[in-house]
């Protein structure tokens, strides 16, 4: 048996070869079918189904501390004295680490660069099961204060910085102004949330054992064997209510939450979504599968003399339908072929434009269980393919084809490739109108408010280390110059910072209002520190009272509020001159100055109340960080060397970071999953399209070519052009209308899968539809335009040749 199909597969191939104009206009939509399937394919099991790389990833927990009205799998940070009492008393826990996130000020390398990190315990790589790939783990001395400073770095970090030289190890680089002696890389597969670059002990100090107030950092556990999560949980609930009943005023109305580490990395809604993906990307392939088999249909037209001379030297249905499944295979297997290199092209690409938003996006490649899905898809699209083709066997009386060019099927074959058609368009527009779904949101999106000016405007983050700036003058005192710096420089017309990143929300706290507690605003108020022009350098609007001045940080105790705030607070009574303080500080700041609503957490979020106070006298300290925004006339990255050039004649080793103009920062509020999906729906649609058109076109080509005779015996009979023209368009339209009000059907249940990712725009958006509706009926009548220019070209001397 096997033999025997690979007689016929050598027999398919040399046909194949000999037709290699077929061959390859069936390959190519097969290759994107199966690559786009493919590479989705390889996204979905990278962050869906892939183990994650650590030993035995299922004993893996997050854990944290949660208020009693969070929401079910809600876990916060944890203060560092209760993580403590946490692992010391757990038993169904092997051990508890900790880390913290934290950026790092790399120099003496060239440029200073700021990296990713992580401040973790010592036994963070034990925990997780994974320890460096060179070098060595972190021992508990590492972790005490006083000890060497030693760091594990990133396998990309060492690789950019150092340049993959193994003998970095036991040498020394340059954090935040402090020599850490290099011990390790970490393994090559490691991943993890932000993809930090590089990994320092916390080395706590006694005072922060102690400290049980300040929640900032994370906690990850390994059960102990046998030990399930849900048992493990209901034993920290209850250490965490003995730090409650001891500790009243820091823990009272606390838990303790936890969820596995794989549902923690991956998220509750990133599933449903990289699935709903897959099923567009399933889409695309049943659209190439539709056009190869209408392809098959229109080739085996010529095939009927062959199929009939094997038939009558003995050649029966099995060993015929055996032959044009093996080329059909063959040709979904030279397509799998080429979709695996587009597949590759496909994840980095898909990787380098949405990969930040997609979960464990360092697992995502194209695997080996990628490749063999990639081969079975190919066996299967060509088995799917080869069906039809296949099934005429049993129709069609091959013997009636000896000495005859034409099939006494034709009508048979002809509504075969129309109903493929008509599939083809209805698919074609349920992509399309998910595509249009998507940029009428990100459109609508677009058009809010911010807040704030976008245009030409450079932001970037100047971190200063604790080891040359230990004080709050010290820090002041450069961030005063370097914003001089900047205000110096001709092309910037506004200069001004905060403490927090622009447009992404940040610190809270509860406030009471003076003398007023009837009020009774019990709601959370954003705070912010800025300088005196960060205002202006953002376009924003002081609506009641003044701005701050330079005198504000000398003599403190005012804040600027905004409209929310003032809506949320006062209401319509006077916010002037009123006076509140914020939780945990004793003083008290009057309002001096109203500006206008900035949507923080982006366009679709109402803005929320927000407290500005003046850098270096807010309530709480000094931050050695701010987020500067420079308003720069034209390209306003141009401006970024001469800034850096400026700046490092003050401080060489403080680095420019998270460099990005405010237009691309306002992009990002737009949403990561919106954004994706904008970016999939619309290159499926822009595929679907196409292919779409190659099939309406091969359709009315055949359509045409089969009515040669009727068409020259109308143009015999007085029958003008434009009538035959108006013939072949209205059947055009007659397809395109089927397929279109199938493929309506289709669009609604996708608006409503798409709904949660919608702004402002229905599932159902009659304008969206309809936009759709058309954009696929001019797809049709352009892909039949040329049919019915050679139609309404017949001449009646050609008909009458025509057999």
């Amino acid at each position: 048996m096997l033999y025997a199909w690979w007689i016929e597969a050598q027999t398919a191939m040399r046909s194949l070869l000999r037709r290699k104009g077929f061959t390859a206009v069936t390959v190519i939509p097969l290759a994107v079918g199966i690559g786009d399937t493919t590479t989705l394919f390889s996204v979905v099991y990278g962050a869906l189904l892939k183990s994650l790389p650590y030993t035995e990833p299922d004993r893996l927990m997050r854990i944290g501390e949660r208020g009693e009205s969070a929401a079910p799998d809600a876990i916060w940070s944890i203060s560092v004295a209760n993580f403590l009492d946490l692992e010391a008393g757990t038993d169904a826990f092997e051990n508890l680490a900790a880390y913290s996130f934290h950026g790092f000020n790399l120099s003496g390398r060239g440029i200073p660069e700021r990296y990713r990190g992580l401040l973790v315990t010592h036994d963070f790589f034990g925990v997780l099961g994974m320890p460096p790939e060179l070098g060595r783990d972190f021992l508990p001395e590492d972790d005490r204060p006083g000890a060497e400073p030693v760091v594990i770095l990133g396998r990309a970090l060492w690789r950019q910085a150092f340049g993959g030289d193994p003998s970095v190890i036991g040498e020394t680089v340059t954090l935040d102004g402090i020599q850490h002696r290099i011990i390790g890389v970490a393994n090559r597969e490691f991943g993890f949330v932000a993809d930090p670059q590089l990994w320092v002990p916390f080395a706590w100090s006694e005072e922060q054992r102690a400290g049980r107030r300040g929640r900032w950092i994370e906690a990850i556990g390994r059960l102990a064997p046998g030990a399930t999560a849900q048992a493990g949980l209901a034993e920290l609930r209850v250490l965490y209510a003995g730090l409650a009943d001891a500790y009243p005023r820091v823990n009272g109305n606390r838990s303790v939450g936890g969820r596995t580490l794989r549902d923690w990395l991956v998220g509750r809604s990133a599933p449903r979504r990289l699935l709903l993906f897959g099923g567009a990307a399933v889409l695309v392939l049943l659209i190439a599968c539709a056009n190869v088999a209408n392809l098959g249909l229109a080739r085996a037209e010529t095939r009927n003399q062959e199929l009939a001379v094997r038939a009558a030297l003995g050649a029966g249905p099995y060993r015929l339908a055996r032959l044009l499944m093996s080329e059909s295979v063959i040709l979904a297997l030279l397509g799998g072929a080429l979709g695996t290199v587009l597949a590759l092209v496909g994840v980095d690409l898909l990787l380098a434009r949405v990969g930040q938003w997609i979960p464990r996006a360092l697992q995502i490649s194209v695997s080996g269980m990628a490749l063999a899905f990639a081969l079975s898809l190919s066996v299967l699209t060509g088995v799917l393919v080869g069906i039809v083709p296949t099934l005429r066997l049993k129709f069609e009386n091959l013997q009636g084809h000896l000495g005859q060019g034409r099939s006494g099927l034709a009508s048979l074959r002809t509504s075969a490739r129309r109903v493929l058609v008509v599939t083809e368009i209805a698919l074609a527009l349920v992509l399309v109108a998910g595509a249009g779904l998507m940029i009428r949101s990100v459109w609508r999106l677009s058009r809010v408010d911010l807040g704030v000016d976008t245009k030409g405007l450079v932001t970037f983050v100047l971190a200063l280390p604790d080891s040359k700036y230990p004080d709050p003058p010290a820090a002041l005192a450069y961030y005063d110059a370097a914003l001089s710096e900047i205000a110096a420089i001709p092309s910037v017309s506004a200069v001004g910072a905060q403490n927090r990143k622009l447009l992404y929300g940040g610190g809270n706290a509860r406030i009471t209002v003076q003398d007023e507690p009837h009020l009774g605003f019990e709601g959370l108020v954003e705070t912010r520190e800025t300088t005196p022009g960060l205002f202006t350098a953002l376009g924003m609007r002081v609506i009641m009272g003044r701005s701050f001045t330079e005198q504000d940080r000398r003599n403190g105790g005012v804040v600027i509020v905004n409209r929310a705030f003032v809506r949320a607070v006062f209401g319509s009574s006077q916010p002037l001159g009123r006076s509140f303080a914020p939780s945990n500080s004793e003083g008290l700041f009057t309002i001096v100055g109203v500006v206008n609503d900035v949507r923080d957490f982006g366009p679709d979020e109402a803005a929320p109340p927000i407290a500005y106070y003046p850098y270096g006298a807010g309530p709480w300290g000094t931050w050695p960080y701010l987020v500067v925004a420079a308003r720069v006339e034209g390209n306003p990255l141009r401006a970024v060397p001469t800034i850096r050039e400026r700046l490092a004649v003050i401080d060489p080793e403080v680095p420019l970071a998270e460099i990005a103009t405010m237009e691309d920062i306002a992009t990002e509020t737009l949403g990561a999953q919106r954004r994706t999906a904008l970016f999939l729906f619309g290159l499926f649609a822009v595929v679907a399209l196409a292919l779409g058109a190659v099939g309406i076109y091969s359709v009315m080509a055949y359509t045409v070519e089969q009515r040669t005779r009727e068409m020259g015996i109308r143009r015999a009979l007085g029958a003008s052009a434009d009538s035959v023209i108006r013939l072949v368009l209205r059947q055009s339209l007659w397809l395109a209308g089927i397929g279109v009000g199938i493929g309506l059907l289709g669009a609604l249940a996708l608006g409503r899968a798409l709904s949660s990712l919608l702004f402002d725009v229905s599932p159902f958006d009659p304008i969206t539809l309809a936009s759709v509706a058309a954009i696929l009926v001019g797809v049709a009548l352009a892909a039949c335009y040329l049919p019915a220019r050679r139609a309404a070209s017949v001449s009646a001397m050609e008909a009458l040749r025509h057999d």
